[in-house]
């Protein structure tokens, strides 16, 4: 909390050691002490999520005593604090909301601390606002592979502390409001995948020829073949699909011209000595920029190597306007009279695209150049591809505009988790409940006393030193 003495009527701070009533961290079991074939399962700190949920599945197994049972089992309403990770995670916290259907034992690097008269949600939340975050940072000690945040220093935090009655009322508006938040965060997160799917359902109606049906009915006189490369049809058998009339089935290579003789490989060392304004592709796109030797006009098809790739295995399709360089794991096509370059583009991106077939090697997928010019490519009168490129980019044009929206509310969402937190912290989320129960929020039922009847336990429960005869 910035200021903590900004505090709302009825509320108090404490430091978090004058709460506890007892911790403990988990239980040490090593890597090869781990693995499926054992009894229990194993709460590790990377079960444990940044928002303080629990992920109970697919934990890894060890086994333990029945005294190590009965000491490291997690119960519901356990608060536990992740000790020891990296600078970004360590810290995470929450409170486990049911009890495990069967035992699960807690790691070593998490501490499991069980609070006196306080709701340890309440904690929970306060550690996941930005205040509380910022206090943890405050006592983070770090090296260069792994943060820690040592017990002394965390019990040593002050916390701003509500009346009893107000911390659940708290807690439960925040589990309202917050789930509220992640079921909108989880429809806008889903988005992008649904307009993935709808730019690549106008690709394949485009380059079929649904997209302009109509449009051919009405343009009948207009969409007339008008090509000068005399092209050739690929064997019948080898077509995709069938076309609409005066459409056709090319080879890709009867479309283009390959200036692969154009390609200049230069090295990393090179590239780093001599920056420019114009971009260098490669196997994984942009790689650099020049400013010397550009080709001008010039159309590409990147060739990925399949063996360096994490995530995709198989080329992908780029078609690059104006000047550039291109090394040698790009192959440079420029379309022949009568086609558009556009409309390559877009059938090159399109599902309908059958590059995956032309495909060779196996730690190495390449697709090389003779294999390249059989890809099938649907040719449709060269008026009707302008029409297909203007529909294509119009339709394109509103799903970036729907994904800039959905950006800017993924943006204001993700923000909005903080400022709820902070409201809450402020009292601003309990402070017409405040004014109807006066009663709950003062005098025995205020902050203070309850601060006073666990300091009184505290003192209690504390062994008296003996005193000599």
């Amino acid at each position: 909390m910035s200021d903590l003495s900004l505090l709302p009527e009825g509320w108090a701070i404490e430091t978090i050691g004058n709460l506890i009533l007892s911790s403990n961290t988990g239980l040490v079991r090593g890597v090869n002490d781990q693995s499926s074939d054992k009894e229990f399962s194993y709460f590790k700190m990377n079960n444990l999520s940044t928002k303080g949920k629990f992920e109970l599945t697919n934990l890894v197994k060890v086994d333990a005593t029945n005294e190590e049972l009965l000491k490291y089992s997690l119960q519901a309403g356990d608060f536990i604090f992740n000790t020891r990770n990296s600078v970004e995670l360590v810290g995470k916290c929450g409170v486990l909301e049911h009890e495990p259907s069967e035992p699960v034992i807690f790691n070593n690097n998490l501490l499991r601390i069980t609070f006196r008269h306080i709701n340890p949600r309440i904690i929970s939340f306060w550690f996941n606002s930005a205040d509380g975050k910022s206090q943890l940072r405050s006592v983070t000690s770090a090296t260069t592979s792994v943060a820690a945040i040592y017990q002394k220093a965390l019990i040593a935090l002050e916390v701003p502390i509500p009346p009893l009655a107000e911390q659940k009322v708290i807690t439960d508006k925040l589990d309202e409001l917050l789930t509220q938040v992640e079921s909108t965060k989880a429809r806008l997160d889903a988005i992008p995948a649904i307009l993935k799917s709808f730019r690549q359902s106008v690709l394949a109606a485009a380059v079929s020829g649904e997209l302009t049906e109509e449009w051919r009915g009405e343009n009948s006189k207009l969409n007339v073949w008008k090509s000068n490369f005399n092209p050739l049809k690929i064997e019948q058998q080898s077509e995709p699909f069938d076309l609409p009339s005066l459409w056709s089935w090319e080879h890709l290579g009867h479309t283009v011209t390959i200036h692969n003789n154009l390609r200049k490989p230069i090295k990393q060392s090179d590239r780093d000595k001599r920056p420019g304004q114009y971009p260098y592709y490669g196997a994984f796109g942009v790689i650099d920029d020049f400013d010397d030797f550009v080709f001008d006009g010039i159309y590409i098809l990147l060739a990925e190597d399949g063996k360096n790739l994490e995530v995709r295995s198989r080329p992908i399709s780029l078609i690059a306007k104006g000047k550039f360089w291109v090394n040698n794991h790009a192959h440079v096509l420029k379309p022949r009279e009568g086609i558009l370059f556009s409309y390559i583009n877009y059938f090159l991106n399109s599902p309908v695209a059958l590059i995956d077939q032309f495909l060779t090697g196996q730690d190495q997928v390449k697709l090389n150049r003779k294999a390249m010019e059989l890809i099938p490519i649907s040719v449709p009168p060269i008026e009707e591809q302008a029409e297909i490129v203007r529909r294509i980019e119009e339709l394109f044009a509103f799903a970036d505009k729907v994904e800039a929206q959905v950006n800017a509310a993924q943006l204001r969402v993700n923000n909005l988790t903080q400022s709820i937190l902070a409201k809450a912290f402020r009292g601003e989320l309990t402070a017409e409940w405040r004014t109807a129960n006066p009663e709950l929020i003062s005098g025995d039922n205020s902050a203070s006393a309850l601060l006073k009847c666990i300091k009184s336990e505290r003192t209690k429960l504390k062994p008296t030193k003996k005193t000599k005869a």
